[in-house]
């Protein structure tokens, strides 16, 4: 995992929006003052990831939160193996004070992708999620980067108080981590297939055996008398084919018998079903009767619609809306006229009201001038009041600068407050005399202006209702259009029922007219069916003619009809013994065989049964033939699947020993101690070697006669000295010894460098820049000693304030 930028706001020290970008910073420094917020920044990038900080002690996530925010976001943008990748943690706090993460996230971006420029690109467009909640993050990043949460912050983030467990850990939890780092799950998951594979193995021997035990013996005599069998199927063929065309022949003879029967039957069954109606004069009748009362009905309705048509005429005439609007208006204007009059009585009222709050005005304004003037004089007073207790005798007077021959009696002081609160109060009461001078003079104006134009509408509606009719006049004339109105609808009614009188009489003609189409339709019908036989032309105008002449044909059609019918019979019987002859012999033929008749009895059904014996025939002889080829494969197929059974079993049984794992774990630690000894030795100036024996780590002290001490013996500096070369062994050597699984791409110190002599930090820092300098890791420490910050090139310094903590970027 290799960090390319952190973006954080509202988490722990960072309040405001800060971003570090360590796409340049292969060998970086995060420097500045004891509790600005070094530490913060690695605690950013492990929550990120994992949604946890070591220094929390546990999973809250409260410690997020900077003070009096309520949310706090980290975005990771960081590449993992090739692939970059970026992750986001949102925490909020809700109404009720606990504190919670909001969202989590995981997106593989696309390579195009500015990283620089990532707040402005589309978050549809930024690539592909990989985890989209809280609970899909942990495995995700795990996946990605190929290391748990605490097996992370011993390799690549090494956070204060956390920096020797590595060397510390248990021998257990030490070879779990090498196993991760190293892919040595890949032989686990080999064991476990090979293991599968001898059970698969076994399992497709067993089978094997079944088959063969299914398949059995076959010997010669059985394969010689099936080709014998097949012989005497192609002589049933051959015959068949030679007799079926016959007996095809002789049933199409059979057939055109029964068709010529068949017409003949058809023609004797449509000469029969000819019946004519028997009650064709009713229907006749009936039409002239309808069309008679329809005549009669239309005379009647035109004579009444004529009448309506008269009386709605002479109603137009009348405008009996004019005149209800005429005596509306006449009592709208006698309504104004009230108004006016009470009107007049209220802007009286009014005007009363507002000459008095004037009148108030008035007084309330001399009152409040005379409250200012006794305000002034109090003022003036009460500064000499002020001033006399300070004159002394024989002293210049600090206003006239002359000299105080006697000292003036005191003055009181208590005036001035009572004058302003007479002149405050004078100025409320001059504010409210003129706020009701105001609504009085509005209100005035206001009911004037209402009278004005009630006066205005009430005259121009006199002048309206000059010359028009009186209201007499206008109700008489509504009384008429009245009058005129119910004639109207009475005439209405008459139309009415003369309309459905006509409509009654047209359909009972309609109704008529289609019985007798419906007979005609018939007729038409029975015609029809026997048109190719020649049946003689309709009359259309008489119906009943028309039926007398068809049925009179008919019976001289039947009669010969009935001739033809018996010699079709004598026929069909003739063809039938023919055909039944040929059937005879060919179904003796089969018999013979030992073939089923065929459910049909038809020619080509002799045939397919003819060919499915010699198929069958054929099928059995190769089904013997295969069986035995079978029989030999199978033989040959269990002794491959036996010798595989047995090499899976052996492979399965060495992969799952524990014994290889630690073997193979025993191996790399060994490669990684010699790198870390060689890194001690640098550090200690020759000093101390590591081994590791009995499942931990020892120190050997050359200056100490060689003597051989645990790990968890050493002070402080000698752990840290002996923990940072461990680290960097780790960092350096474990990414070549990887499988691949586990991406150390960098690696990232937080531990007491100010512990350490002048000697030693120089080694540390030549050791640093060393590991840097190869390109394949980005190292990063914590530190607030100059005299290694000054020699790393790319230096974060953070300070804090009192709005919180900042980071500038700095570049040697």
């Amino acid at each position: 995992m290799r960090p390319l930028r952190l973006d954080v706001v509202g988490f722990a020290a960072f309040r405001k929006q800060t971003t570090l970008d360590f796409a340049d910073a292969d060998f970086f420094a995060l420097v500045g003052p004891t509790g600005a917020g070094k530490s913060t920044v690695l605690d950013a990038i492990c929550f990120a990831l994992y949604g946890k900080v070591p220094r929390w002690n546990g999973t809250g996530v409260r410690d997020a939160l900077a003070p009096s925010t309520g949310e706090a976001r980290v975005r990771l943008v960081f590449a993992a193996g090739g692939k970059r990748y970026v992750a986001t943690r949102v925490v909020r706090r809700n109404s009720k004070g606990d504190v919670s993460t909001f969202s989590a996230g995981l997106e593989r971006i696309p390579d195009s992708v500015d990283v620089s420029r990532i707040d402005e690109v589309d978050a549809a467009k930024l690539g592909q999620v990989l985890a989209g909640s809280p609970s899909e993050m942990s495995a995700r990043v795990e996946q990605v980067i190929g290391l748990p949460y605490d097996q992370f912050t011993k390799c690549v983030v090494l956070p204060q108080g956390a920096f020797a467990e590595f060397l510390r850990a248990k021998n257990a939890e030490r070879q779990k981590i090498l196993e991760n780092l190293l892919g040595l799950d890949v032989y686990k998951k080999i064991g476990k297939e090979a293991g599968q594979r001898a059970i698969a193995a076994k399992g497709g021997l067993e089978q094997l055996d079944r088959q063969l035990a299914e398949l059995g013996a076959v010997g010669e005599d059985e394969i010689a008398a099936a080709s014998a069998h097949i012989e005497r199927m192609r002589r049933l063929e051959s015959r068949l084919k030679e007799r079926v065309p016959q007996l095809r022949e002789a049933r199409t003879a059979v057939d055109g018998a029964r068709d010529g029967l068949s017409k003949v039957e058809e023609h004797l069954a449509m000469l029969r079903a000819v019946s004519p109606p028997v009650d064709l004069d009713a229907t006749t009748g009936a039409v002239v009767e309808a069309e008679t009362a329809l005549t009669a009905a239309k005379t009647v309705r035109d004579a009444a619609e004529a009448a309506e048509e008269k009386l709605r005429a002479s109603l137009g005439e009348s405008d009996p809306a004019r005149f209800q609007a005429l005596l509306a208006a006449y009592d709208e204007h006698e309504k104004k006229t009230g108004r006016i009059e009470n009107g007049r009585t209220k802007v009286a009222a009014m005007r009363t009201e507002a000459d008095a709050a004037r009148t108030a005005a008035e007084a309330a304004d001399k009152a409040a001038a005379h409250a200012e003037s006794a305000l002034e004089t109090a003022r003036t007073t009460d500064v000499a009041a002020t001033l006399r207790p300070h004159l002394v005798a024989g002293e210049p007077c600090p206003v006239c600068d002359q000299d105080v021959a006697a000292l003036p009696a005191p003055l009181p002081t208590e005036a001035l407050e009572l004058a302003a609160k007479a002149h405050e109060a004078a100025r409320r009461e001059q504010s409210a005399a003129g706020k009701r001078l105001t609504a009085a003079e509005t209100q005035l104006q206001n009911g004037t202006a209402l009278l004005d134009e009630l006066v205005a509408e009430h005259a121009a509606a006199g002048e309206r209702l000059a010359g028009a009719p009186s209201r007499a006049e206008a109700a008489e004339a509504i009384a008429e259009a009245e009058r005129q109105r119910l004639a109207l609808a009475e005439a209405g009614r008459e139309v009415t029922a003369a309309r459905e009188r006509f409509r009654k009489a047209d359909a009972r003609v309609t109704m008529v007219k289609e019985r007798v189409s419906k007979e005609w339709l018939t007729f038409d019908t029975a015609r029809d069916r026997l048109a190719r036989l020649g049946p003689p032309p309709a009359d259309r105008r008489d119906l009943k003619a028309s039926w007398e002449d068809l049925a009179a044909w008919v019976g001289e059609r039947l009669a010969e009809a009935l001739n033809l019918h018996g010699d079709a019979k004598a026929e069909v019987a003739e063809a039938r013994a023919n055909a039944a002859a040929i059937d005879d012999e060919l179904l003796a033929l089969l018999a013979e065989a030992d073939r089923p008749v065929p459910s049909s009895a038809d020619g080509s059904d002799y045939l397919t049964e003819a060919a499915r014996a010699l198929s069958q025939a054929e099928h059995d002889y190769k089904h013997l033939v295969t069986r035995r080829e079978q029989a030999g494969q199978l033989r040959l197929d269990r002794d491959e699947k036996r010798a595989e059974a047995a090499v899976a079993e052996q492979l399965a049984k060495h992969l799952n020993a524990r014994n290889f794992l630690a073997w193979l774990t025993h191996a790399a630690l060994e490669i990684l101690l010699d790198d870390a000894t060689a890194i001690l030795r640098d550090l200690s100036d020759g000093q101390y070697d590591l081994e590791y024996d009995n499942d931990q780590f020892h120190v050997v002290d050359h200056h100490d006669a060689g003597q051989r001490r645990p790990a968890y013996t050493l002070s402080g500096g000698e752990t840290f000295a002996a923990s940072l070369a461990l680290a960097l062994a780790l960092s350096r050597q474990l990414a070549g010894m990887s499988a691949g699984t586990a991406h150390l791409e960098s690696i990232m110190l937080d531990e007491g460098f100010g512990t350490l002599d002048a000697s030693t930090l120089d080694t540390v820092a030549t050791t640093l820049e060393a590991l840097a300098v190869k390109g394949d890791r980005m190292v990063g420490v914590v530190t607030h000693v100059p005299a290694l910050a000054d020699r790393i090139p790319v230096r974060f310094e953070v300070t804090k304030d009192a709005i919180g903590a900042k980071v500038e970027k700095v570049v040697a």
